[in-house]
């Protein structure tokens, strides 16, 4: 029988980590320019993984703003749980 806190989807440190929201940009990006690429609009892929690479930069090494840190620390911790 399984073990642990099943209430989320991942667990709540990896949701915390520094690192998250830039991956997680960084794969929307990904599968999102594979979608344009394959529906054969190779220029738009190209500017939407652009795109969201620059979000996941902000992201990863706009730690001196306190809007890009107020986003990161604000991170749902499980979906629909209603805990703040």
């Amino acid at each position: 029988m399984p073990t642990g806190n099943h209430d989320g989807f991942a667990p709540k440190g990896i949701l915390r980590t520094r690192w998250f929201f830039p991956s997680f940009c960084l794969a929307l990006g990904a599968a999102s320019a594979g979608a344009m690429w394959h529906g054969g609009h190779g220029g738009d892929a190209l500017a939407a993984a652009a795109l969201f690479a620059l979000i996941a930069a902000v992201f990863a090494f706009g730690g001196r703003s306190e809007t890009v840190r107020q986003i990161a620390e604000t991170a749902p911790t499980s979906a629909g749980d209603g805990s703040t």
